[in-house]
């Protein structure tokens, strides 16, 4: 098993500033091979736990690539919810019915179109995030979109997605980050040791 990265981090802007350099780093071909291990790692635990319903963040460059994985689930007729941005600070999950009504909304983020239908009950959340460490630590944009939903939505199992770069040996936190139980990247499954869901 390769470790997390043992660097000198003692900010959130240190880690944000080392993944996104890291990135940078990676070729294009390695990262087209990456986005198709972690899909089928992925596909294949949610497969086995044999979920109705999942919130999964439509990915954007430098995400690990989830496209593959929501056009999969909605023909394999799974409810599938992605972010939609409702005023300044909330984020809620709008039920997506078709690949092509997402829309460009706030920040860039694709979002449904309408959102007519959100979530009551999700088996499994899909998050994503800049960094990560084995225990699930998770280190975002620094919105707080999904702390603040996974606080008040905490009735689902969390996994992440990430590339093996995002995987630190510490990530600085704050009392209201909300950990991840499992990560996914293109080499390991790692069951996260101190998840706080």
């Amino acid at each position: 098993m390769e470790m997390p990265r043992n660097i000198e981090i003692s900010t959130k802007q240190q880690a944000r500033e080392y993944v996104r350099k890291a990135s940078l780093k990676i070729t294009p071909e390695r990262i087209v091979a990456a986005n198709r291990q972690i899909y089928t790692s992925c596909y294949s635990v949610l497969r086995r736990k044999n979920i109705k319903s999942l919130f999964i963040y439509v990915s954007r460059e430098n995400e690990a690539d989830t496209h593959m994985l929501i056009k999969h689930f909605l023909k394999d007729k799974i409810n599938v919810y992605v972010p939609k941005v409702i005023g300044d600070n909330e984020m809620v999950a709008a039920r997506l019915m078709t690949w092509d009504s997402l829309i460009t909304g706030r920040y860039g983020l694709r979002e449904p179109k309408n959102f007519d239908e959100l979530a009551v009950e999700i088996d499994i959340v899909i998050t994503p995030g800049l960094a990560f460490t084995i225990e699930g630590a998770r280190l975002g944009q620094g919105r707080g979109y999904y702390d603040r939903w996974l606080t008040e939505n905490s009735y689902a199992d969390t996994i992440a997605l990430a590339y093996e770069h995002q995987i630190l040996s510490v990530v600085p936190t704050s009392r209201h980050d909300v950990s991840v139980a499992e990560i996914i990247t293109e080499k390991r499954r790692i069951m996260c040791t101190s998840a706080n869901l």
